[in-house]
């Protein structure tokens, strides 16, 4: 017996959402995040930035999706940004839930941070957006509010209405 989801035929694949990029609201919410976090340093470091967000989300969202889960989301956020960010392509992350990253890129120049830092926030944006097509929006924003609740998030129906 076919019920009303079989009678409708196979689902489309959304592969526009899985490759595409992340909305200007998430990327700006992803530079926030690692701004914050690598202003925690001495330096404002980003990979001490980046390091430190991917273990408050992992910390947050891996007893529900899996220390596997998010280490998965997370190498495909690294490929997809990688696309953008070409140094990234050499970037792994380490199988634990330090989020140690490494053949991180690090020249010492100031454009070189602010390369990493532009890479960084894509990866990040790219994790978030993966989460969010895959789950909802609910359960990694409530995540990353729980990690930063001071740092805003700004949804698509607050956008249009003015309010963040």
């Amino acid at each position: 017996m076919q019920g009303p989801l079989c009678a409708q035929g196979p689902r489309r694949s959304r592969p526009d959402m899985v490759t595409s990029k992340p909305p200007a609201r998430v990327s700006d919410f992803a530079r926030r995040l690692l701004q914050h976090e690598a202003a925690q340093g001495d330096s404002a470091d980003p990979d001490a930035g980046l390091q430190r967000v991917c273990i408050t989300l992992h910390e947050r969202l891996a007893p529900l999706i899996g220390s596997s889960g998010f280490r998965v989301m997370f190498d495909r956020a690294l490929k997809l940004a990688a696309r953008d960010f070409p140094p990234l392509a050499a970037v792994r992350m380490e199988p634990n839930a330090q989020c140690s990253v490494s053949a991180v890129p690090n020249d010492s120049g100031p454009s070189s941070r602010d390369q990493r830092l532009h890479g960084y926030t894509a990866v990040i944006a790219h994790f978030m957006w993966l989460l969010i097509t895959f789950i909802g929006e609910e359960l990694p924003l409530r995540a990353a509010c729980e990690g930063w609740p001071d740092v805003p998030f700004e949804r698509a129906d607050s956008a249009a209405e003015g309010v963040k």
